[in-house]
């Protein structure tokens, strides 16, 4: 996915990507006898709180209240877990066994899609709010 976006080592946008591929290396190193579920997790979360702060969304490092207004919608309680256990983490203050594949496998998908909709973005121009317009308008039937 991300690729064919990665910036130059001297751009700000390098830290999003150094998380990102941080989090592959250990969802790939992950097994039995050495489970990193918590730091591919925390990888990922880092690499999506990064991008929100270098894309302009937000100007605080504490995106407790924010992310809302990152991802331009209300989030499911669900979604609110995530960011939870991501400062959980970060802070040392999260348990390795609230952290699974699963969850690894959904901040991951956080991830993706913001950092999508930001390239896409940046590629056709316009705003994010073009883009949600566009996006839920497809999710309203005709």
């Amino acid at each position: 996915m991300s690729f064919a976006c990665i910036p130059s080592q001297d751009s700000p946008f390098i830290k999003v990507f150094d998380y990102y591929y941080g989090g592959l290396t250990f969802m790939g190193l992950n097994d039995i006898n050495y489970q990193c579920e918590d730091t591919a997790f925390a990888n990922f979360y880092l690499a999506l709180k990064e991008a929100a702060i270098q894309y302009g969304k937000i100007e605080v490092t504490d995106l407790e209240a924010h992310w809302a207004d990152v991802f331009g919608r209300e989030l499911s309680e669900g979604v609110k877990d995530y960011f939870k256990l991501g400062e959980d983490k970060i802070n040392n203050i999260g348990k390795r066994e609230n952290y699974d594949l699963e969850k690894v496998g959904g901040m991951k998908v956080l991830c993706d899609t913001y950092l999508l909709k930001q390239f896409k973005v940046q590629k056709l121009g316009g705003s994010t709010d073009d883009l949600d317009a566009e996006i839920y308008a497809k999710d309203e039937p005709d």
